[in-house]
Order: C-alpha cells, then structure tokens, then sequence
C-alpha cells in the first residue's frame, strides 16, 4: 500500500528534519510539563489522603485535569515526528537513486549521510519516545523497502560505501 502521504515535491529532508527538531523539543517540554505536574498531582493526593476537604479535592482534581490536558498533546507530536521522519527517509532515497541512476557518486554520498540525522532520531533515547516500530510501519506503508532494495542494488553496482545507509536500512528492516 502506497498512499503517497509523503509525496511533497520540493521539500527538502532537511525541511523534513527541522520539523523533527521542533516537534521533538515540544515533546520534551510537555514530558518535563507532565513531571512537574505528576509531582503536584503526588501531593495533593497526599493531602487529600490525610485530610479530605472539598479545596483539597479540588487541588487533586485540577492537578489531574492539567496532566491530561498535556497527556492529549502528545499524540500527534508523535505523529508529527514520524511522519516528518518517513518523509525525510523517502527523499533521501529517492535522492540517493537518483544519483546513482545518474553516476552522480558526490551526490550519492551526500544522500547518504543526510541518513545519518534520519538514524539519530530514529534511535536516540528510547527510554524517552520509542519511535522504532511505529516508524517501521509506517515506512512499509509507504513502500520504502522497495526502494532501499533498489537502493542497496545500485550502491552495490556503483561500489559506494554506504555506512548510513546500512543503519536505515537495518533500523527499518528491524535486523
């Protein structure tokens, strides 16, 4: 299935990894938002516990009411990363093949390391956002191992070492 989701002509990846930037660092700034407010929310339902009044209820309750406001946020900041990410890994391919389509070797070196961004984001610190497998589907949705099969073909004719592109493709691939 290839809905072309991601079939903007003329963006550019690093178009595509700025946005990555900017819905990332929201993320973590609601996540540090979310603590501050588990840690108050900790409290007033330890003060409710010891004494239960109407006020202090209500300090629970909006404790609770603000968490969930936030909580709301993430998904489609999470969205938004991994739908920005699959859109940088499709034009970063689709550029790579071209130049080797076109024995273009400089730009088919630079192609592969803008995949370098694309591999840190995928990977960095899953103990905060687990992007992987979401990120996986949503590359096979849009038919990206295909052309990274036809990616891996023509790096392998044309003889290029290709690092980055061996992590993409061991990210997506999931092996």
């Amino acid at each position: 299935m290839n809905n072309n989701t991601f079939d903007q002509t003329g963006t550019n990846v690093y178009t595509y990894i700025s946005q990555v930037q900017s819905a990332y660092s929201r993320f973590l700034q609601i996540k540090t938002q979310l603590r501050f407010i588990e840690n108050t929310f900790n409290v007033a339902n330890d003060t409710f516990e010891k004494n239960p009044t109407l006020q202090n209820l209500g300090i629970l309750q909006n404790a609770w009411n603000q968490k969930y406001n936030f909580m709301q946020q993430l998904p489609s900041i999470v969205d938004s990363i991994v739908i920005n990410l699959v859109g940088a890994t499709k034009n970063a391919l689709s550029s790579m093949q071209f130049c080797l389509m076109n024995n273009n070797r400089m730009g088919a070196i630079l192609s592969e390391n803008t995949m370098a961004s694309i591999c840190t984001y995928t990977e960095q610190n899953n103990s905060q956002l687990n992007l992987l497998s979401y990120y996986r589907q949503l590359c096979i949705n849009e038919g990206i191992p295909m052309q990274i099969s036809d990616v891996e073909m023509r790096a392998r004719m044309s003889g290029i070492l290709t690092p980055n592109f061996d992590r993409l493709k061991m990210i997506i691939r999931g092996y």
